[in-house]
C-alpha cells in the first residue's frame, strides 16, 4: 500500500516506501519537502517486462531505440504517479480507499480490513444500491465493484447542511459552514473511472418521489450524528425494496443497566454526536421506522485508524416486509 502513514526509521527526516507497479519497484522518499519517486526495473518481473516491450515495438527494434522507450516508460509511470500523489494529498480524506493504482487514500477510517464484518452479498449483480451519507464514497465504490447495476451515492452539500448544534455553528465561520462536500469522492470517483452517480441530497428530504426504491439501502454510522435519528430511519424505509443494511455504534453499558431500549441524550458535543443507542433501542428504532423483519447480522469493535477498535458497532439487515 503507497499512502499509508509514512514512519522513517534512522533519520527521522526521511522515510522510504517501496512500491511495486507492474514491472517497475518505485522508491517513494517523504520529508519535510515533500515526496519523491525513483524507479527501477524489477529484476524479478523481467519477465512480464519483456512481454510488454514486445508489445511496444513498432517500427525500429534496435536495441537503442527500446532501451530509449523503457527509459520514456518509466518516467511516464512515475510522473503519472506524482500527479496521482499530488492530487489526493491536498485532500482530508474520512475514507480509506483503493484507487487502483497501488494508492490507498489516508483516511480516518479504514473499512478494507473488516469488510467480511458487514456480511454483504459476494456480488449484487442487477441490483439497484443507495449509499446513504456516502462522504469519500468507499462504500458506493464497493457495491459497484461488487457488480450492482446502479449505485447511488447520496450525501450533502456542505457543512452547513450537518446537524450541528447552534453553540457549534456561532463559532464557525462562513468559510467553514461553506466548506464543499464531495472534494475525496470527485477525485476517487474520477482516478477509479466509476459509473457511480452521486445525488446531493439530505437523508431528511429521502424519498421514492425523488430517487425511486432500492434493491439495498446502506446506512453506516450516521444515526448518532442526527437530531432526529427516527426521521431518517423512516425515509430509508420510504425507498427500500429489498432490504436495508444499517450499521451503527451502539453503548452495551446502557443495555448492561437492566432497562431495554435505552437512549442516552449527548447534546451535540464537539463532534456532533447527539445519541448514544443501546443495541435494543436500536434494533426497535428500526421497527417503529416501519420494517417488518429486523435481524441482527454482526457485533464488532473498530476505531479510527492508529487507535484501539474500542467503539462497539452492530450491523442489521432490515426488510420492508416479512
Amino acid at each position: 500500500m503507497l499512502w499509508e502513514r509514512i514512519c522513517g526509521e534512522g533519520d527521522p527526516n526521511m522515510a522510504t516506501k517501496f512500491l511495486r507497479l507492474g514491472p517497475f519497484e518505485l522508491v517513494v522518499l517523504a520529508n519535510d519537502r515533500g515526496l519523491s519517486i525513483r524507479g527501477a526495473i524489477s529484476c524479478r518481473l523481467w519477465g512480464s517486462f519483456y512481454n510488454r516491450l514486445r508489445r511496444w515495438r513498432i517500427g525500429d527494434t534496435s536495441p537503442g531505440k527500446t532501451q530509449e522507450r523503457t527509459e520514456q516508460a518509466v518516467v511516464d509511470q512515475t510522473q503519472e504517479q506524482k500527479a496521482l500523489i499530488e492530487r489526493v494529498r491536498t485532500i482530508q480524506w474520512y475514507h480509506s480507499i483503493d484507487l487502483d493504482h497501488q494508492i490507498v487514500t489516508p483516511g480516518l477510517y479504514d473499512h478494507r480490513q473488516i469488510l467480511a464484518q458487514y456480511c454483504l452479498p459476494e456480488r449484487m449483480d442487477g441490483l439497484r444500491v443507495l449509499d446513504v451519507g456516502t462522504f469519500d464514497g468507499f462504500w458506493a465504490f464497493e457495491f459497484e465493484k461488487r457488480g450492482a447495476h446502479e449505485v447511488v451515492a447520496m450525501d450533502i452539500e456542505q457543512a452547513n447542511d450537518l446537524d450541528l448544534p447552534p453553540t457549534m455553528k456561532d463559532r464557525m465561520s462562513p468559510q467553514e459552514l461553506g466548506r464543499k462536500h464531495g472534494k475525496g469522492f470527485a477525485v476517487a470517483h474520477e482516478i477509479r473511472k466509476s459509473q457511480v452517480r452521486r445525488e446531493v441530497l439530505n437523508v431528511y428530504d429521502l424519498s421514492a418521489a425523488r430517487v425511486g426504491k432500492f434493491d439495498i439501502v446502506h446506512i453506516g454510522d450516521i444515526l448518532l450524528h442526527l437530531m432526529n435519528p427516527m426521521k431518517a430511519l423512516q425515509r430509508v424505509f420510504e425507498v427500500t425494496s429489498g432490504y436495508a443494511l444499517i450499521s451503527e455504534c451502539f453503548s452495551p453499558d446502557l443495555d448492561r443497566l437492566g432497562c431495554e431500549r435505552i437512549l442516552q441524550y449527548c447534546g451535540g458535543g464537539t463532534e456532533c454526536t447527539w445519541w448514544s443507542f443501546s443495541l435494543s433501542a436500536l434494533e426497535q428504532m428500526i421497527f417503529d421506522a416501519g420494517f417488518q423483519k429486523v435481524e441482527l447480522v454482526n457485533r464488532f469493535k473498530f476505531g479510527p485508524q492508529g487507535k484501539p477498535g474500542t467503539r462497539h458497532h452492530a450491523v442489521f439487515r432490515a426488510f420492508p416486509r416479512c
